[in-house]
């Protein structure tokens, strides 16, 4: 199953949610990160890594939604951020 279009979707849906938070909260800070797999076989490859800080805590809102729209989907040796879900703290 091609889960691609799915996490694009939560991708967008949690850039519209960050101005949610930010209506009610407005010191809310937000982080970016990107969950893999450890890199051991047979779940993992060479290249994978269990976790990985794209963006720091910031203020910035416009940076979260860089950071999140960076994120990239992938498998098979490709570059991917995505066995993760962007996170953010409140």
């Amino acid at each position: 199953m091609d889960m691609a279009p799915s996490i694009v979707n939560i991708a967008a849906g949690v850039q519209y949610s960050i101005l949610d938070v930010l209506m009610t909260y407005p010191n809310t800070q937000f982080a970016v990160a990107a969950f893999q797999d450890f890199p051991i076989a047979p779940y993992g490859a060479s290249w994978d890594v269990p976790y990985a800080l794209k963006l720091a805590l910031t203020a910035s809102r416009s940076d979260t939604n860089i950071a999140i729209g960076n994120l990239t989907i992938g498998n098979n040796g490709v570059s991917r951020d995505f066995d993760n879900v962007p996170t953010r703290r409140h």
